[in-house]
């Protein structure tokens, strides 16, 4: 699978969300595409990664308060054919063709245990990592990522308010 060209102008901020500790597998941008009369692609932004177990509730919780985006953990089973027989209705869709409501891509709420570590894999995190695998997106269509209130940046910016050093308050009392 190639890379969409367009997103190459969305790196250096995907680049700030890993080093802030979100380590991104998948995202796209919620770009809006319209060669043709039969052919009206809108896109959700959307991204995908894992993130410390231990930072993700509250990263989540940040999201829903502070955005108006949505963050949630996609979980992963071991139960062979579990995932295959959910049905792709109840998956969120990501992209669509507007001229005939066809859903293009899409995202379950689950995934197979096999799909899960070989991306855990893909990005050498290791396997006695407490991780969870994260996945936000706007709830707005064709919203770019990457412009002021576009969920690359919220996300930044959550990130690193989470991950801003706690100092002490100064005393009003001179030693």
């Amino acid at each position: 699978m190639s890379e969409d060209p367009t997103m190459w102008k969305h790196v250096g901020i995907l680049k700030e969300i890993n080093q802030q500790g979100y380590i991104t597998s998948d995202s796209q941008a919620g770009k809006h595409l319209k060669p043709t009369a039969e052919y009206d692609m809108w896109e959700k932004a959307y991204i995908f990664g894992f993130m410390l177990e231990s930072k993700a509730g509250a990263f989540i919780q940040q999201m829903s308060m502070h955005t108006d985006k949505l963050a949630q953990v996609i979980h992963y089973s071991k139960e062979p054919g579990l995932y295959d027989n959910m049905p792709r209705a109840l998956d969120i869709p990501l992209t669509i063709n507007k001229v005939d409501e066809n859903v293009q891509t899409h995202m379950s709420n689950l995934v197979p245990f096999e799909i899960w570590d070989k991306r855990r894999k893909e990005l050498s995190i290791d396997a006695s990592e407490k991780i969870v695998y994260v996945m936000c997106y706007d709830l707005q269509w064709n919203r770019n990522a990457s412009e002021p209130g576009g969920l690359f940046k919220d996300v930044l910016r959550i990130l690193k308010n989470m991950n801003k050093p706690k100092t002490l308050k100064k005393s009003p009392f001179k030693n």
